[in-house]
């Protein structure tokens, strides 16, 4: 669903108005997902690291290649509260929403591309989250050469991944990709 939220992106929304995605709208719902952890709330800094942990896989589920997102869209969540997790409302939405103005069209890229292209940025996406999900605490290896180590195993493990998953797909382009990874 295409929206517009009733207010800022920001904070408590109550209702967003639902609008066709052809027509200008400040927001996306890009994935959904229910909080499955335990029966008491997480407070909101645990719902918040849930999001954030969860959101990007569910936006990549649906707009693959993010370099092709309009220049300044941003992922954004909307949560359960405490108030409305005591009536049974787990639902968080994971959306892609304009930090000023509005977009037009859908985000959804994930079906428009072809089966390589698929794989390639699904491989690229890995490689580059591994890049920045394991950063080192210290910015020198000598003061974190373990940190550092991690890191570029979790590369390395993504490339092999990325490299894997090209096997087989044919062209040019993805063979000199290939033999440079």
């Amino acid at each position: 669903d295409c929206y517009n939220p009733n207010g800022k992106a920001e904070g408590e929304a109550f209702a967003v108005e639902i609008v066709p995605c052809d027509e200008a709208h400040e927001g996306q719902v890009v994935g959904e997902f229910a909080i499955d952890e335990g029966k008491q709330y997480p407070g909101d800094d645990g719902v918040a690291a849930i999001a954030d942990d969860r959101c990007p896989v569910e936006a990549q589920k649906y707009a693959l290649d993010a370099w092709a997102l309009p220049q300044g869209v941003e992922l954004y969540y909307y949560t359960p509260t405490k108030e409305s997790w005591a009536t049974g409302d787990r639902a968080v939405s994971c959306t892609y929403t304009a930090e000023k103005g509005t977009f037009k069209g859908s985000l959804d890229t994930a079906k428009s591309l072809e089966p390589e292209q698929s794989t390639y940025l699904k491989g690229s996406n890995a490689v580059y989250e591994a890049l920045w999900a394991n950063q080192p605490e210290k910015d020198t290896v000598e003061d974190d050469l373990a940190g550092y180590k991690a890191q570029a195993k979790a590369v390395a493990a993504a490339l092999d991944a990325h490299v894997k998953g090209l096997d087989g797909i044919e062209g040019t382009e993805v063979g000199k990709l290939h033999a440079t990874l």
